[in-house]
């Protein structure tokens, strides 16, 4: 049986994504049996990041970033400049450190 693992991280998407994908999608069951697999070996993971991404979860995850980091930036032009630049160096390199 599996536990939980860093298999999230491994997939870009994780759990997020299988919410994102149509009931009836057939890599739906290959990411439901690998979320929290602990000993997930490579080759599953890569297979788990294809479905995914021919899904359209993946896109689908990746627009709500963009539309979140769009809503934050707005606001932090909002403040006194000498937290603004740091704040949006801050905000772009998290929602974007592995595109």
């Amino acid at each position: 049986m599996c536990v939980a693992s860093n298999l999230a991280k491994r997939i870009h998407g994780g759990p997020v994504a299988i919410d994102q994908m149509p009931q009836a999608h057939p890599g739906r069951e290959l990411l439901s049996g690998a979320l929290g697999c602990a000993d997930l070996d490579d080759t599953t993971a890569e297979r788990c990041r294809d479905v995914i991404a021919s899904s359209g979860a993946l896109a689908s995850v990746e627009a709500a970033i963009d539309t979140a980091v769009d809503g934050a930036l707005d606001a932090l032009h909002r403040l006194d400049t000498s937290v603004c630049e740091p704040l949006t160096d801050l905000a772009l390199y998290a929602a974007y450190r592995d595109r």
